[in-house]
C-alpha cells in the first residue's frame, strides 16, 4: 500500500477473491436447491405409488391380470377419480408445472412375487 491510498493490483486482487468466494457459494447453493428438488420428487413419487397399491388392492382384476404376467397402466386421472389422490396437490416438483393427469400414469408389473411400479409424469 502506497501513501495515498491502495494500488491498483492490490484492487483488482481484492475483486478477484471476492469473486471467487461468491462463485463457490453460489455452486454450492444451486446444488443443494438440485439435491432438495430430486428429494422432493422421489416422495412425490413415493406418494404416487402408495396410491397405486390402495387402488390395486380395491380391485380382483388388476390383481389377476398382474399375476398372469400382463403389465397394468393406471393413469393418475383413475387415481384422482377414485379418491386416492388430490388433484389440487399435483404439481411436479422438478419442473413446478401442473402434472397433466390424463397422459400421467402408473406402469405396473408383478415379477418374482413383487410388484414393480414405474411412475411417468407428463
Amino acid at each position: 500500500m502506497n501513501k495515498n491510498g491502495f494500488t491498483l493490483i492490490e484492487l483488482i486482487a481484492v475483486v478477484f477473491v471476492i469473486l471467487i468466494i461468491g462463485t463457490l457459494v453460489f455452486t454450492s447453493i444451486s446444488e443443494k436447491g438440485e439435491k432438495y428438488k430430486d428429494i422432493s420428487y422421489a416422495k412425490f413419487e413415493e406418494i404416487i405409488i402408495s396410491a397405486t397399491q390402495k387402488y390395486i388392492s380395491t380391485d380382483e382384476d388388476i390383481i389377476n391380470s398382474l399375476k398372469r404376467g400382463e403389465k397394468v397402466t393406471i393413469t393418475i386421472d383413475d387415481l384422482v377419480k377414485s379418491k386416492y389422490l388430490d388433484s389440487d396437490n399435483l404439481i411436479n416438483p422438478k419442473t413446478y408445472k401442473d402434472i397433466n393427469t390424463s397422459d400421467s400414469k402408473v406402469e405396473v408389473t408383478y415379477v418374482d412375487y413383487q410388484y414393480i411400479y414405474n411412475v411417468i409424469l407428463q
